[in-house]
């Protein structure tokens, strides 16, 4: 199972919706990390709903609910971190030292416990508002 093995976890986004994402990881990173927070696996919606109750049902057996969205809730920040990773990668060097999304990364790796990625974007943001 995508648990057991550390599957990687992909979201697939239409170029338009993707364009839209990007513009919203840069100006709202912040709230976009923190809709994140309230993701729950039992407000998951299928076309079936006897598929739906029969995967909470296993979830619950197995995993348990909660740490099913502990495991979920992990994935899906790892993932905001590598999408903000990218679009930092792609902003203008004169934006990106001033950008809220650079802020918003440094403190999402910094939630991680990853204070060794964390720590090169929190200066960059502190030398970039010094020149400011």
């Amino acid at each position: 199972s995508v648990l057991q093995t550390k599957t990687a976890l992909d979201i697939a986004l239409a170029p338009a919706e993707a364009e839209a994402f990007e513009e919203a990881l840069v100006w709202n990173f912040d709230s976009i990390a923190t809709s994140l927070s309230r993701v729950d696996v039992r407000n998951a919606e299928a076309f079936i709903l006897a598929d739906r109750d029969m995967i909470l049902r296993v979830a619950e057996e197995t995993v348990g609910l909660s740490k099913l969205n502990e495991l979920v809730l992990g994935r899906m920040r790892e993932w905001l971190a590598g999408a903000g990773r990218e679009a930092l990668a792609r902003l203008p060097g004169a934006e990106r030292g001033t950008s809220w999304l650079l802020w918003g990364v440094a403190g999402l790796l910094k939630s991680q416990g990853k204070l060794d990625e964390a720590d090169p974007l929190c200066r960059e943001t502190l030398e970039a508002r010094r020149e400011v």
